[in-house]
């Protein structure tokens, strides 16, 4: 269904960041080795996709060395701000990323930094800090200030190898601005119909996404 709203076939690294960043909790919050992120949720993706430019927004962008990308998001009155960022790091040898990118929200109140997790604590819930050996970045704002203008900044750091690195930054919990658009329909069903939800599973079975028992691990 994403080309149904696209010209291109989604990105990997979009598919992935797209899966973790509409997966319900299994355990913890945040990830975890357990549950990773949590359980696929194809119909929160299915409404994501569509509201897309609405409440929520898919981008695939290219970040060149030395700059940086940053998207104002005002937050609504109802649901958090989650921010993802995804990409697909030069092959390596070393656990650390070649290309380490970087992912912050920031506002009045402060800067907020992504999940990450303690190896030699595999038992410890995921705390908030820079995150260097991840190719994926997530944060979550869960009680915004309603009206509130949040910068949603990506970077990097040292040199990028290539010069530049394409990445996927998938941003939800905007006001709602379909008010604007008179085209626009914004989904807020609970329930999207079954004809969504199976053209997202028709959509991953052709592509040959399997996930372990439905599970988004931590990358």
């Amino acid at each position: 269904m994403y080309t149904d709203y696209n010209p291109n076939f989604m990105r990997s690294s979009t598919l992935k960041g797209l899966m973790v960043h509409t997966a319900k909790e299994a355990g913890e919050i945040g990830p975890e080795l357990k549950f990773g992120y949590g359980l696929v949720d194809v119909e929160n993706a299915s409404k994501l996709i569509i509201n897309d430019g609405l409440t929520s927004s898919i981008e695939e962008n290219i970040l060149n060395n030395g700059s940086s990308y940053t998207v104002q998001v005002t937050a609504g009155t109802t649901q958090p701000i989650v921010a993802t960022l995804s990409w697909l790091d030069p092959i390596g040898s070393s656990m650390q990323c070649i290309n380490d990118l970087d992912l912050r929200i920031s506002s009045t109140s402060g800067t907020e930094f992504p999940w990450v997790l303690d190896n030699s604590k595999p038992l410890a819930p995921a705390i908030k800090a820079d995150n260097t050996k991840d190719v994926l970045e997530k944060i979550l704002i869960p009680n915004p200030v309603p009206g509130q203008t949040y910068d949603v900044t990506v970077t990097h750091k040292g040199i990028l190898q290539g010069g530049a690195q394409n990445y996927s930054l998938i941003i939800s919990g905007y006001a709602n601005c379909a008010s604007n658009s008179p085209s626009s329909v914004l989904i807020t069903s609970d329930i999207l119909s079954s004809t969504i939800s199976l053209s997202m599973l028709i959509y991953l079975s052709k592509h040959k996404i399997q996930f372990n028992q439905m599970l988004l691990h931590a990358m």
